[in-house]
């Protein structure tokens, strides 16, 4: 069986933070200069955004890495293939479920079953 393994994801705000200061902040001679500013691009490479209700699913060269829950602004290895899942539940699955039991229970189903705060109407 397969088990879900939760990767905690950095928080994307300090380490965007830090990013920033690492463009700005001057170094001591322009190739150092240049190198910085190559690897902080790449650095750049690592975030990624979580919506509520959504995962992401983190793979390093094809290999599966773990899942990030937490929603929001987080930061990741740069060589991670990120891919959204959605974590939400299906609601057309339930509402045949509800309307398969209303099949048992009622023996049949008008076009449009009415649920009134428990109550059934057939």
């Amino acid at each position: 069986m397969f088990k879900e393994k939760v990767h905690r994801a950095l928080p994307g705000i300090p380490v965007l933070l830090l990013a920033i200061v690492m463009l700005i902040v001057p170094v001591a001679g322009i190739l150092t200069w240049l190198i910085v500013w190559i690897v902080d691009l790449f650095y750049l490479a690592g975030f990624f955004t979580v919506q509520p209700n959504q995962g992401m699913v983190l793979t390093l060269f094809g290999r599966y890495v773990g899942a990030v829950n937490d929603s929001g602004l987080r930061f990741a290895n740069p060589f991670y293939t990120k891919k959204p899942v959605s974590l939400r539940v299906r609601t057309a699955v339930a509402a045949a479920m509800v309307q398969n039991l209303l099949v048992v229970l009622c023996g049949e189903v008008s076009a449009q079953p009415i649920l009134n705060a428990g109550t059934l109407h057939h």
